[in-house]
């Protein structure tokens, strides 16, 4: 059994390494599309709102851009690197569990879009790399949480507790 858990430790490390490298993919491209179509990026958005003023600046622009892009990548960090905390035995959480089973619901879409996408779209080519990353960033998301729901469950049986994040600061009491 100990060496069952060990394994599926090794699996939370693996795939919080996985969505880390899939969270460093995702902001290189943005950044190389918002760098790429800067200019197609203007005339939508000129098309869009009653935007009359010249181009945005580049840095403005990738600044706007990166705000928003963390705040969609920011689960997928905290997730990475809860997972591999867990199965490196430094810190124990069940919220990183929870957040991942929400993940899983737009990961699922966008995987489903992404292989629709493959028979509608023009361009081949990348349909199918785009739908090969959704649907492994998809599969990264179920090992991790099976794989954490199991190894809390081994360790349950084994007896085997990690630390949690502490609700107070050490070395803080209360004054009476």
């Amino acid at each position: 059994m100990e060496n069952q858990l060990r394994r599926m430790e090794n699996n939370l490390v693996i795939s919080g390494t996985g969505l880390l490298a899939f969270t460093a993919w995702n902001i290189i491209r943005a950044l190389l599309i918002v760098y790429t179509y800067r200019e197609y990026v203007m005339e939508l958005i000129r098309q869009e709102g009653d935007w009359d003023g010249e181009d945005m600046p580049l840095p403005l622009m990738l600044g706007i851009f990166a705000i928003i892009f963390l705040v969609v990548m920011l689960p997928y960090l905290y997730v990475a690197m809860c997972s591999r905390a867990e199965g490196l035995r430094k810190k124990s959480r069940k919220v990183y569990i929870v957040l991942a089973l929400i993940m899983l619901i737009p990961q699922a879409a966008t995987a489903i879009y992404s292989v629709m996408d493959i028979f509608l779209s023009d361009e081949t080519f990348d349909a199918v790399v785009t739908g090969a990353i959704d649907i492994t960033v998809l599969c990264v998301l179920v090992e991790t949480v099976t794989t954490a729901i199991r190894v809390k469950k081994y360790r349950k049986e084994i007896g085997i507790e990690l630390p949690k994040k502490p609700r107070k600061k050490p070395g803080k009491e209360k004054a009476r």
